[in-house]
């Protein structure tokens, strides 16, 4: 028999090879084909899933699985569930129903315990442990994650996570991180850095509610992340030595929306390690405008420091503030058109005093309080303890010119520049500013401050804004510590009532006293200058003046608005120069002592106005005197004297008034009383004295007490409006006497019990005389007796007088009625016949 050829044999061996592989291949592709439907159908058996889970849970991960079975996927572990250590927590930290997992890569040597897996979950709950100090309520979506996907190393002395993502509250997280379950080796100098450690070395807890969780959650439903946010989360956590933990988050969020108010760009980037807290940023980003924030908190001191950056202008952010903020704009009547720029640093200091160390810049645009409306403000901000500081401000304030007419002010606006302090421990403020506007802008504001508003009111400005170096301040505990100092300059202005085309003062108040020193006022040509001050508890006025205005504008100035002089001294547009010192007590007159002296073109008084005057005026106590007053009259020339008790306790202010008088042109003289007498036909050169007592506070009939002696000589009186009607009954009763003259007049009188009586009045002319007495009494008019002769004093009068005696005999006439309208009548005819002698002033 012939062998085979040995290739053939070679052909038939590698087939037999072959097909036993196969076999081999195919049986061993069907038994785990079989162990994958066995593990995929029953899972890993019950013994040998206790025992890894035993494995697990000694390397220090307290996990529990219902059932782990194989997919296509990976592993698949059901009812997954990770447990606390301590064992008050019941409930898992972490359950999943299905977590898949395969492993990627053993990181472990022989004997060594652990492995590398891949993990994902469609969801996972969570149920917080008690160390972390928080209670969710069931049902809070906060308890849920999804899409949850990582690489966990499963080693010995630590859990570390890496590329791990899920999604939570609709925003997307990526994890990377590590926990340390155990003691590890350390050197010698981190086990006595361990040992050294101090006793309260854990980070403070913040005990957070189920129902404190709750109302957060209510709050957060007010911010919304439409497009979510992507979080980068870092972590290492020693469970044994936390100063070694450390975390970091970091957040993007491209739209945000808080109470409807969005938001282009968000960012947060946060890391602990401890003991430092640090919030490397946050920011919020909005018309290319950004909201800026970074701090620092160490756990171990308790200490906080940061800085923040505003560019955000819109007040719409303003919106997402909770409604009381609202509520306290409103009550504090602050007006925000526009936020400020800030760039601000804080700290360090404890949380609660973080307010109290604050510094930076700020800068403001378009704000009001109350009726204040400021264009602008800029300026520095320093908090210390409890005292605020804004330094180098400067800043405009919109003028309200509309408001004009009810302040009696320009009301213009205009700059300003200085600094404020506000100290709440003494309850002080401060201001010290320069300032360029209308301060009648700032009545509304300082309302609460009546002490303010009653200076300020003083000073109205007609066209242009003052310029002024403001300080005040107060206690505002103790109102009566207020204090304002102002000195500039100013045009147009009305100070107390006193008109000036310019002004230079400084003025001081504090505690009821304000002073003027120095001071100068112009008005045209017209000046005051000197020092002053008023006394408004004791209601005193101290003053040394030179000045050239009338008498009624020291008086505002002094003792505003008492009127003493306004009302019985007036000068005209002459010239006039007074000097005044001393006090004037215009609460008691008790203290009143001043002397002053004044010259003036001419002066208007009740009773008459002069052409020049001079006299010294001088006030102790309640008694006031005008001494040797001398002016001139209608071309004389006169003097006088006067006195004047003004005592606040009694509401009498009696008065004594002496003058004399001589060459005074009577025509002139009537005509200053009345311009339209200019055409009556009348001269005469007047001369007299009186004396009377009186009392300004009742009428002047009521109260006067005295005498005079007036004389007319060389005049033409005949025409005068009293004597029109006696000139006419002449003139009846004599036909030939068509014209005739009076040419002299002198009555002696007294004043007294309301009436001015007369037993010795004298009148004649070149052909009849009268001598007469009566009275006049203002309310009910003239009731007086003429004896009338005829050419008396010569001998032709002589002749015509016994001639006429059955008729002169009879000229005895009566004047009645009142001073417009006197009534002439014969006194000895029948009624009848004398009223067809009779005249009344037409």
């Amino acid at each position: 028999m012939k062998r085979p050829h040995l290739g053939r044999r070679l052909t038939k061996g590698t087939y037999t090879g072959v097909r036993v592989f196969m076999r081999i291949l195919v049986a061993g592709v069907l038994l785990l084909l079989a162990a994958f439907v066995v593990l995929n159908t029953a899972g890993v058996p019950e013994p040998i899933l206790r025992e890894a889970l035993r494995r697990v849970n000694a390397s220090g991960v307290p996990v529990d699985v219902e059932k782990v079975t194989l997919t296509f996927k990976g592993w698949r572990a059901d009812n997954v569930r990770y447990f606390s250590h301590n064992p008050d927590d019941l409930a898992p930290v972490f359950q999943a129903e299905r977590l898949f997992f395969y492993e990627q890569k053993a990181l472990w040597d022989t004997g060594s315990h652990g492995w590398k897996v891949h993990l994902r979950a469609e969801s996972i709950k969570t149920t917080p442990a008690l160390e972390w100090g928080v209670e969710i309520p069931a049902g809070s979506p906060a308890l849920a994650f999804a899409g949850v996907e990582a690489s966990v190393d499963f080693m010995p002395d630590r859990i570390r996570v890496t590329e791990g993502h899920v999604s939570w509250l609709g925003s997307r997280f990526t994890v990377n991180g590590s926990i340390l379950r155990k003691e590890k080796e350390t050197s010698a100098k981190d086990k006595l850095a361990k040992k050294e450690a101090k006793p309260a070395v854990e980070p403070r807890s913040v005990r957070l509610s189920s129902a404190q969780f709750q109302r957060l959650e209510d709050r957060l439903k007010s911010l919304s992340l439409p497009q979510g946010a992507d979080v980068e989360i870092g972590f290492m956590l020693d469970a044994d030595f936390l100063q070694a933990s450390h975390l970091s988050i970091v957040a993007r969020a491209t739209a945000l929306e808080i109470r409807k108010v969005g938001f282009s760009n968000a960012e947060l980037a946060v890391r602990f390690a401890y003991p430092d807290l640090r919030v490397q940023r946050v920011a919020l980003t909005k018309n290319l405008q950004t909201f800026e924030l970074q701090g620092d908190y160490d756990v171990d001191s308790n200490l906080v420091q940061g800085s923040l950056q505003n560019t955000i202008t819109s007040t719409q952010p303003l919106l997402a503030l909770p409604e009381k903020f609202h509520e306290l704009l409103v009550k504090l009547q602050l007006h925000i058109s526009s936020l400020p720029r800030v760039e601000l640093d804080f700290g360090p200091a404890v949380p609660k005093e973080l307010l109290e160390h604050v510094s930076g810049t700020f800068s403001v645009n378009d704000f009001g309080y109350e009726d204040l409306q400021i264009e602008s403000l800029n300026g520095k901000l320093a908090t210390s303890e409890k005292r605020v500081d804004l330094t180098g401000l400067t800043g405009r304030l919109r003028g309200q010119e509309h408001r004009s007419y009810e302040l009696n002010s320009s009301l213009h606006g205009g700059g300003a520049a200085g600094e404020v302090f506000w100290d709440a421990g003494t309850h002080e403020f401060g201001v010290d500013a320069d300032i360029a506007f209308d301060p009648n802008l700032l009545m509304g504001s300082l309302s609460r401050v009546r002490i303010a508003t009653n200076v300020i009111d003083r000073f109205k400005f007609k066209d242009a804004s003052p310029k002024l170096h403001l300080k005040l301040g107060a206690d505002i505990t103790d109102w009566s510590s207020f204090f304002i100092d102002v000195s500039g300059t100013a045009k147009d202005a009305v100070i107390q009532g006193v008109e000036c085309s310019s002004a230079n003062v400084a003025t001081f108040y504090k505690h009821g006293v304000l002073r003027i020193d120095p001071g100068t006022l112009m008005r045209s040509h017209r000046y005051l200058k000197g020092t002053a001050s008023v006394d408004f508890k004791k209601r005193i006025a101290r003053f040394d003046v030179d000045t050239t205005m009338n008498p009624a504008s020291l008086e505002n100035l002094i003792v505003h608005r008492t009127d003493l002089f306004k009302r019985h001294l007036q000068t005209g547009d002459g010239a006039v120069s007074i000097q005044a010192q001393g006090a004037y007590d215009w609460g008691t007159m008790k203290e009143t002592d001043f002397t002053a002296a004044m010259e003036a073109d001419n002066v208007r008084f009740v009773f008459a106005r002069t052409d020049r005057f001079k006299a010294m005026f001088s006030g102790k106590g309640p008694k006031m005197i005008v001494s040797d007053m001398d002016y001139g009259l209608c071309g004389g020339t006169g003097q006088g004297y006067f006195v004047l008790i003004n005592d606040p306790s009694n509401n009498a202010i009696p008065y004594t008034l002496d003058l004399n008088f001589t060459g005074v042109d009577f025509k002139e003289y009537i005509q200053s009383f009345n311009p339209d007498s200019k055409d009556v036909t009348v001269a005469g050169s007047m001369a007299g004295s009186l004396h009377f007592d009186a009392d300004f506070s009742t009428n002047f009939f009521a109260s006067a007490r005295g005498k005079g002696v007036l004389n007319i000589t060389e005049g033409q009186l005949a025409d005068l409006p009293l004597f029109k009607g006696f000139s006419w009954l002449v003139r009846k009763m004599f036909p030939s006497f068509s014209v005739f003259s009076i040419t002299d007049l002198r009555s002696s009188f007294l004043i007294e019990d309301g009436n001015i009586s007369s037993d010795d009045t004298h009148f004649g002319g070149d052909i009849i005389s009268a001598d007469g007495r009566g009275l006049y009494n203002p309310e009910t008019g003239f009731d007086a007796y003429l004896r009338v002769r005829v050419l008396s004093g010569t001998k032709a009068g002589t002749i015509m007088k016994i001639l006429t005696y059955p008729v002169t005999r009879l000229l005895e006439v009566k004047l009645d009625g009142p001073f417009t309208k006197p009534s002439w009548r014969l006194k000895a005819f029948p009624k009848t016949i004398s009223k067809l002698f009779s005249r009344s002033k037409e």
